[in-house]
């Protein structure tokens, strides 16, 4: 093998394995905020952060919408179909929010 190909050949590979390298440790730094939405399961389990603000994500149950007069305040339950979670939420709600 020709010189000038085999060193091209080494800084190829040196370039592979620092990326993946590189990779590898961005995802190991950020696996705790990989998990975008919990279920309404596992936060009826307890397997999420308690000291931290979570997103949740659900159907909202059907009839369970109740809002607060005079305020953005809105409480429904919000189901995964296998649990029930009672939110109570002040704010704006998403373009997406809606009943069942």
């Amino acid at each position: 093998m020709h010189p000038l190909r085999k060193r091209r050949l080494l800084v190829v590979v040196f370039i592979l394995v620092a990326s993946s390298i590189g990779v590898a440790l961005a995802t190991y730094a950020l696996r705790q905020n990989m998990n975008l939405f919990y279920t309404p399961s596992q936060v009826a389990a307890d397997t999420v952060p308690g000291d931290v603000r979570i997103r949740v994500g659900g159907m909202v149950v059907r009839g369970s919408l109740t809002r607060t007069p005079g305020d953005l305040g809105v409480s429904f339950l919000l189901t995964d179909g296998n649990a029930e979670l009672p939110v109570h939420y002040t704010g704006i709600l998403p373009d997406l929010f809606g009943e069942g």
